[in-house]
C-alpha cells in the first residue's frame, strides 16, 4: 500500500488478525493479534505491508486518517493592584509515538557498550537498529515493548521532558561505561520518568532509571542503560534475566525476541474537579545579572580581585555587574551556554545580602589553599539547591571557597563550588564545575557562563471557588514539535527592595468554551486574593504532615515514609527553637536538611535543638525506607528569662554545636551528653567585644580539638582554654573513636574579669 507524503496521522479503527502469523507492517513494525495489539496512532513514513499465512483467518483491520480538532485559544487574566498575570494557551488534542529503536533482545550488538546509544549517527531508516528520531526528536514520554505483548510506558519528568533521548543519555552517563559498584551505579545515574502504565513486566519500576549497575564491583560490564525493574537485577543482569534495554552482553536480558522503543511527542490527559480550595502562591524572584564571562577565560579565576572588592564592573557585555557589589540577593542561579544550570536559595544569615559582602565575610583574606579544614569542607555553605539540569553531581549545598583536598597546589580551588566533594583532587584536571576556579573562570564549561542574583518573594493566600473544571495537558499533532505556547507576564512594584510588597484586589475571569468532538467544558473561576502574615511553619510542597500539636513529620509517620519523596517546610522568622523528638532514616541517602545541614541515619545523628530559619527540606531516594522523623517546637522552661549576655556576638554557621540564645553560651553537640564521633562545626564570631571562658571542658586528648585564635585545646579541664578575646572563627572537630562530655563557652561578665 503506497502512502502519500501528506497523509498525516493514521489510527487503527478496528484490528483483529491471527496472532504471530497474519501481520500488518507500518514503519517497519509488525502488528498482529487482537485489538490490544493494534497499531498506535502514528505518521506513516513509508509503504504499509499486509501479509497472511495459509491457515486461520480473522476479521481483519481498518486504518483511517485522524482528523485534528483544535481547542479555541483561551485567555485568563487576573488583575491585582500592582501585580498582573496574562496567560494564553493553544492546545491540540492529539498524540503520537515514533520508533526510536527496534532490535532483538538476544542480539549482542546493542549492548550497554554500543556507541550508538551515546553518540549521534549509526541510524537506519527501516528494519532493526536505531532511528534518527533517537538523536533529534523532542520527547515527552517513552514506551518499551516486546513481541510477547509486554510493555511499560513512562512520562518524562520536567527536567528531561522536551529533550531528545540522545541528549538525556549523554547528560546522565557522560563518559561512564564501567560499573565500579559505587553509589551512582547502585542507585542509577538519573531517574528520568514516572511509570504511566505497564503490562507483563515483572517488578516493573515506578521510576525509569538510566545507568544502573548490579550492586557490586565484581564485573564492570554488569549494568544496563535503561532499567525497567526495581533493584539491581539480583546481582547479575544476564543471570537473572533482568528486563532492561542496552543490557549486559545482550540488547535485553529479559526478552530474547523483538524489542521496540517508542518516543512520545505528547500526551492527552483530562482531569475534572469540583471543589473549593485554598492555595498559597509564592511569586518567583526577580533576577539580575551579576556576572557574564567565558569559562575558559583566565581573567575571572579564583585570584581575580573583583570577586572580593568593590568595583571592576561593566554595564554590558562580559564582566561583573554593579549588582554583584550592591544588590541584596535571596537566590543565585548559575548557567552556561549548553543549557546547564543550578539554582540555590540562600539560607540565613546570607539571604538578603549582596554577594560581595557574602564572599568577603566567608573568605576574609584567604586566597591560597593550604589543605586545612576550611579548604576541605568549604569556608561557608550559603544556599540549598532548588533545581538543576545537566550539572553532574550537583551539590545540595552551595559552598564558597573549596579546595582540592590537598596542599599540592595553593591555587587549586574554586570560589563557588557547585559539585560534591573536592574536584577529585584537581579542579582543572577533572573539569570541576565551579565559578572562579583554578586558572580560569569555570573549569567545567569553556563557553559562556552566567551568574544571576534573585531578589524578593511575595507570599499570598488565594481562595478559589471552582465548578466543573476540565484541564487538558497540551498535545502535539506534529511528529517533531509541541504546539503549546504559554506566556506569563509578571510586573512587581518596589523592584529595588529585597522583599517587594503588593496590594491585592479581587477579580473574576471566565475562560472560553473548549470543544472536542461533541464534548463541551465551560470553566468559570472566581478568585479573591488577600495578603496574609505567616505565624507558624507550614508544608509548602510535598506530603510532609503538620499535626494538631504544631509538630511536623515525614510522610506517613510513624508508619514509615516512601521512596522518591520530596517535601519542603517553610519556617518563618520568630518560629523559635525546634527539636527532633524521633528520627530514623536511611543512612547517607534519605536526608533532612535544616539550615543547610544534612541529617540522616539513626537517633545518634538526629538534628540538635536549633533555631531553624528559611526552609526545611526532606528528600528520600528510591531504595530502602525507615520510620522517618518528627520535629516539634521546643517548649521553653518555665523560668524567668534573664537579660541576654553582652558581646561577643557569635553564631553557629556549620555543624551541630549549640547556641543558647538566653545565656549567650555555646557548647559542643548534645552537651552535657557526650558529643559524636567524626563531627565538625564552625562558630562565627561577628563582634569580639569581650572575653569568653570555658566553664566546662572534657575532650579526648590529642584527637578531639577546639580551636580558638589558632590554638588547639584538647583533653581534661586542666587543658581548657584560658579566658580570651576571640578574633576569628572557632572550630571544633572530632575523630572516629572515643567521645567525651564536651565543652561549654560563655561570655564573661564584668564582675568576673
Amino acid at each position: 500500500m503506497k502512502v502519500l507524503p501528506a497523509v498525516g496521522l493514521i489510527q487503527a479503527g478496528e484490528c483483529e488478525t491471527e496472532r504471530n502469523y497474519d501481520k500488518l507492517n507500518i514503519n517497519g513494525v509488525n502488528y498482529h493479534g487482537s485489538a490490544n495489539y493494534k497499531p498506535r496512532p502514528t505518521v506513516p513514513t513509508g509503504d504499509i505491508y499486509w501479509s497472511t499465512d495459509g491457515s486461520l483467518v480473522r476479521k481483519g483491520w481498518k486504518l483511517c486518517v485522524m482528523q485534528t480538532t483544535t481547542v479555541s485559544t483561551w485567555t485568563t487574566t487576573t488583575t491585582l493592584t500592582t501585580i498582573s498575570f496574562t496567560t494564553s494557551t493553544t492546545t491540540t488534542l492529539l498524540a503520537t509515538n515514533q520508533i526510536l529503536f527496534v532490535g532483538n533482545g538476544d542480539d549482542t550488538t546493542h549492548t550497554n557498550r554500543w556507541t550508538g546509544w551515546f553518540n549521534r549517527g549509526s541510524t537506519v531508516i527501516a528494519g532493526r537498529g536505531k532511528r534518527a528520531a533517537y538523536d533529534d526528536m523532542r520527547l515527552t514520554s517513552l514506551r518499551f515493548s516486546d513481541s510477547s505483548g509486554a510493555w511499560a510506558e513512562y512520562e518524562l519528568i520536567d527536567s528531561y521532558c522536551g529533550r531528545s533521548l540522545l541528549s538525556i543519555v549523554k547528560a546522565c552517563l557522560r563518559a561512564n561505561r564501567s560499573n565500579d559498584g559505587g553509589s551512582v551505579w547502585q542507585h542509577g545515574h538519573c531517574s528520568i520518568g514516572v511509570l504511566r502504565s505497564s503490562r507483563g513486566i515483572a517488578s516493573v519500576a515506578r521510576w525509569l532509571r538510566i545507568g544502573v549497575g548490579d550492586g557490586s564491583a565484581d564485573d564492570p560490564l554488569d549494568w544496563a542503560l535503561f532499567m525497567l525493574q526495581t533493584g539491581n537485577a539480583g546481582g547479575d543482569f544476564k543471570g537473572t534475566g533482568a528486563y532492561a534495554l542496552g543490557s549486559e552482553i545482550f540488547t535485553n536480558t529479559g526478552h530474547a525476541g523483538e524489542v521496540t522503543l517508542y518516543g512520545g511527542v505528547g500526551t492527552s490527559t483530562t482531569m475534572t474537579t469540583s471543589a473549593s480550595t485554598t492555595t498559597t502562591t509564592t511569586l518567583p524572584a526577580n533576577y539580575r545579572i551579576l556576572l557574564i564571562g567565558t569559562g575558559a577565560n583566565i581573567t575571572h579565576r579564583n585570584q581575580w580581585a573583583g570577586w572580593f572588592n568593590n568595583g571592576s564592573t561593566v554595564t554590558e557585555g562580559r564582566g561583573k555587574r554593579a549588582a554583584y557589589d550592591g544588590m541584596p540577593v535571596t537566590s543565585l542561579r548559575f548557567s552556561d551556554s549548553s543549557g546547564a544550570w543550578a539554582e540555590y536559595d540562600l539560607t540565613a544569615p546570607y539571604s538578603g545580602r549582596s554577594l560581595l559582602t557574602i564572599v568577603q565575610d566567608c573568605m576574609g583574606a584567604d586566597r591560597f589553599n593550604d589543605g586545612g579544614w576550611k579548604w576541605q569542607h568549604g569556608h561557608c555553605s550559603v544556599g540549598i539547591l532548588k533545581s538543576s539540569r545537566d550539572i553532574a553531581s550537583a551539590a545540595t549545598q552551595l559552598r564558597i571557597g573549596v579546595g582540592d583536598g590537598s596542599v599540592d597546589n595553593t591555587l587549586d580551588w574554586g570560589l563557588f563550588m557547585l559539585q560534591n566533594g573536592n574536584a577529585g583532587g584537581d579542579f582543572q584536571g577533572t573539569r570541576a564545575y565551579a565559578l572562579g576556579s583554578e586558572r580560569i573562570t569555570n573549569t567545567g564549561h569553556a563557553g559562556e557562563v552566567m551568574l544571576h542574583g534573585g531578589f524578593g518573594t511575595s507570599t499570598y493566600t488565594t481562595t478559589s471557588s471552582t465548578t466543573s473544571v476540565s484541564k487538558t495537558r497540551t498535545v502535539s499533532t506534529d511528529s517533531s514539535t509541541l504546539t503549546s505556547t504559554t506566556m506569563t507576564t509578571i510586573t512587581l512594584s518596589n523592584t529595588n527592595t529585597a522583599t517587594p510588597t503588593a496590594t491585592a484586589t479581587s477579580s473574576t475571569q471566565t475562560t472560553s468554551t473548549a470543544t472536542r468532538s461533541t464534548h463541551t467544558a465551560t470553566v468559570t473561576t472566581t478568585i479573591s486574593t488577600t495578603r496574609t502574615t505567616e505565624v507558624t511553619w507550614r508544608v509548602v510542597e510535598g506530603a510532609c504532615k503538620m499535626d494538631s500539636t504544631g509538630c511536623a513529620s515525614s510522610p506517613h509517620f510513624p508508619s514509615g515514609y516512601r521512596e522518591d519523596e520530596y517535601c519542603k517546610i517553610l519556617v518563618p522568622q520568630g518560629m523559635g527553637v525546634i527539636e527532633a523528638v524521633q528520627f530514623k532514616t536511611e543512612r547517607n541517602y534519605d536526608k533532612l536538611i535544616i539550615n543547610g545541614e544534612e541529617y540522616h541515619g539513626s537517633e545518634d545523628n538526629k538534628p540538635p535543638p536549633t533555631l531553624a530559619t528559611g526552609e526545611i527540606i526532606w528528600v528520600s531516594d528510591y531504595w530502602r525506607t525507615e520510620k522517618g522523623w518528627k520535629l516539634c517546637p521546643q517548649t521553653p522552661a518555665p523560668t524567668p528569662v534573664p537579660t541576654p549576655a553582652p558581646a561577643p556576638t557569635w553564631r553557629v554557621v556549620r555543624g551541630a554545636c549549640r547556641l543558647d540564645y538566653y545565656s549567650g553560651c555555646v557548647s559542643s553537640p548534645r552537651f552535657p551528653s557526650n558529643y559524636m564521633s567524626s563531627d565538625k562545626c564552625i562558630i562565627r564570631v561577628d563582634s569580639s567585644g569581650g572575653l569568653i571562658q570555658a566553664v566546662e571542658f572534657e575532650t579526648e586528648r590529642n584527637y578531639d580539638r577546639l580551636n580558638i585564635n589558632g590554638v588547639n585545646y584538647h583533653g581534661s579541664a586542666n587543658y581548657k582554654p584560658r579566658p580570651t578575646v576571640p578574633t576569628g572563627d572557632i572550630y571544633w572537630s572530632t575523630d572516629r573513636s572515643v567521645v567525651r562530655k564536651g565543652w561549654k563557652l560563655c561570655p564573661m561578665q564584668d564582675s568576673e574579669h
